[in-house]
Order: structure tokens, then C-alpha cells, then sequence
């Protein structure tokens, strides 16, 4: 075993007793005393008595040894981790295939069986009800094409395949196309939708349409999670050469540690296996991840019943022609 060495001494109680220690085991001289110094060298001693009553000490240095011990615990620690991250990806994982199944199958569900009451004429040859059933039809169809689009961006994301088209952007005109698109949406859920944009913005280096992707999942996952007669606000400032993009809610919020969960893509799905609420959990990872790609930053402030805002900031350039260009994302 290792024994405490003066070095590790505080007081003078203390180094008294290292000194009382070590004279027992010395006049015993029939063990082995394993010291670290206070250089870091480890020391192994081994005493013995001669004879004539003497003693004679053997000291080797196994500094190499312990180094190597160490170096095979932090391995095996290591190993202990990346099991355990692994087994939690896995389970993550298994939670979002449990997710996926029911949220893939509701609207499909809705889509054979709507079709099928048309295609068979189970309400008569001709109603107007039938333009009901295809209206749903339709709209159980965008909402699989949704599932499934965030799946394959985030994939691609992940696996660094992909590209955005980069060009000046006005943010103005993007946010009011998001606006535009998410507002039947905010009407259908009953939460006031607003935005505000400061005039004279700068033009931002951006994807266009990945910058209204960013937008529309923001504002998508704000009204899923405002309650009726909720708000939602939308703000577009300059912080000095930055443009900075707030989307806020009155929602339900979530804690501090929550926060972390809900910007993994699996993790957040993962934790929700008995919410109330529709989609995959993809929206704010995938935005984050995109923010991120234009080289911005990405972040959120939220507190249970209180609400959520999350914070876009993106280079901006003033005056000039931007060059257009291809970016790929770097995989991770």
C-alpha cells in the first residue's frame, strides 16, 4: 500500500505521525512500504534485518509501474464510460423508434382510411364530405413529409452531407415569409403572433431557405408548446456587426436542466415517451445545427410556465456584393 509521505503533511500533529508510522514498520523490517515523493517518483522499500540486528533497506523506483497502472485504470474508466454513453444512445434510440412508430403511424392511419371511404363510396356517390376526407388526407400527408423531412436533415447533418447555398440575405424578408407561412398555423392554436424588426438591418451571409427552415421549425415548436391565448414574438436586431434573431413564447417552459436533454436530438425524445405533444423532438437540434453551419450562434433561455426565447446570431456585412457559395457541413 502506499504510505503518506511528509510532503503530505499539514500540521506538525501530522508529520509526527508519518514519523511514528514509518519507525514501526522500519523496526519490524519484514514488509514492503510502496511511497510516492514528493517529485511524483513512486518508491518501493524493502526492509530486512541482518544477523548482527541491523537492517538493511532495498529501495527501486516503480515509478514506470504505476504509470502504467494508472494509465490501464483510466483506460478501463474510459472503456466504463463509452459503455455506458453507448448503452444510453442505444436506449435513446430505442425510445425514438417507440416515438416514430406512433407518430408515423397516426397519420397514416388517417390517409388509408379516408381513402379508402372515397375510393369505396361508403357515404354515396358523390358528397361534399368526400372534399373533407381529402382535405384531411392531404394534411396527414404534409405532416408525414414533415416527420420524415426532419429526420433525413438531421441525418445528413449528422453525417456531414449537408450543403448550403450561401448568398446576401435580407433577414427581414426571411422572417416575413416564416411569418407569413407559420400564421394559419398560430390562428389554428390561438396564440398572437408578432414580430418586429429594426430598420437599416445589415444583410447576412445565409441559405435563404434554410434561414426560413431555421425560422418556421422556432416558430413551429413555440405555437406547439404556447398554450391558447398565448403570444409569440418575433425580433430582429443589430448587435454591432451581428444580426441577432429572437423567437420568444409564453409556452410551458422548461428548467435549466432540461435545456441540455431537449438540444440532443434523441435525448429529448427519449424523456417524452408519455407527453401530450405531436413530433419527433428534431426541431430545436435541427436549427441549432443549422445556425451553427452558418457559422452562428445558437441559444436559448427558458423557465417552467414562464416561457421560452431563443437567440440567433449571425454575421452580418455591410454594403458590398457577396459571392455566392457552396458549403458543405464538416463531419462531426
Amino acid at each position: 500500500m502506499a504510505h503518506p509521505t511528509y510532503a503530505d503533511a499539514e500540521t506538525i500533529a501530522a508529520a509526527r505521525a508519518i514519523a511514528a508510522s514509518r519507525l514501526e514498520s522500519h523496526l519490524a523490517a519484514d514488509g514492503e512500504l510502496v511511497q510516492k515523493l514528493a517529485d511524483g517518483r513512486w518508491i518501493l522499500t524493502r526492509e530486512r534485518r541482518t544477523d548482527e540486528g541491523g537492517v538493511v533497506c532495498f529501495h527501486t523506483d516503480i515509478t514506470p509501474m504505476k504509470l502504467q497502472e494508472e494509465a490501464l485504470r483510466r483506460s478501463e474508466q474510459g472503456e466504463r464510460v463509452a459503455r455506458e454513453r453507448a448503452e444510453a444512445a442505444d436506449q435513446a434510440k430505442s425510445s425514438f423508434l417507440a416515438i416514430m412508430s406512433h407518430e408515423l403511424r397516426t397519420p397514416l392511419n388517417a390517409v388509408i382510411g379516408f381513402s379508402e371511404m372515397i375510393e369505396q363510396k361508403l357515404l354515396g356517390a358523390s358528397l361534399p364530405r368526400y372534399r373533407e376526407y381529402g382535405a384531411l388526407i392531404r394534411r396527414s400527408g404534409e405532416h408525414l413529409l414533415s416527420l420524415i423531412n426532419d429526420i433525413l436533415d438531421i441525418a445528413k447533418l449528422q453525417s456531414g452531407k449537408t450543403e448550403l447555398r450561401l448568398e446576401p440575405t435580407d433577414v427581414v424578408r426571411v422572417i416575413d415569409d416564416a411569418v407569413g407561412l407559420i400564421s394559419k398555423q398560430a390562428q389554428v392554436a390561438s396564440v398572437v403572433l408578432t414580430c418586429h424588426s429594426e430598420e437599416g438591418l445589415s444583410l447576412v451571409q445565409a441559405d435563404p431557405v434554410r434561414l426560413r427552415q431555421i425560422l418556421l421549425n422556432l416558430l413551429s415548436n413555440a405555437i406547439k408548446f404556447t398554450p391558447p391565448g398565448g403570444k409569440i414574438s418575433v425580433n430582429a436586431g443589430q448587435e454591432s456587426d451581428l444580426i441577432r434573431i429572437d423567437v420568444s413564447d409564453t409556452g410551458i417552459g422548461m428548467s435549466v436542466e432540461d435545456i441540455p436533454k431537449a438540444m440532443e436530438p434523441f435525448g429529448q425524445v427519449a424523456n417524452t415517451l408519455t407527453r401530450q405533444y405531436q413530433g419527433t423532438g428534431l426541431g430545436l437540434p435541427l436549427a441549432k445545427s443549422l445556425v451553427e453551419l452558418h457559422g452562428g450562434r445558437f441559444e436559448i433561455a427558458s423557465a417552467p410556465g414562464v416561457g421560452t426565447t431563443i437567440s440567433i446570431f449571425l454575421q452580418g456585412f455591410g454594403g458590398g456584393v457577396a459571392v455566392e457559395a457552396t458549403v458543405a457541413a464538416s463531419a462531426g
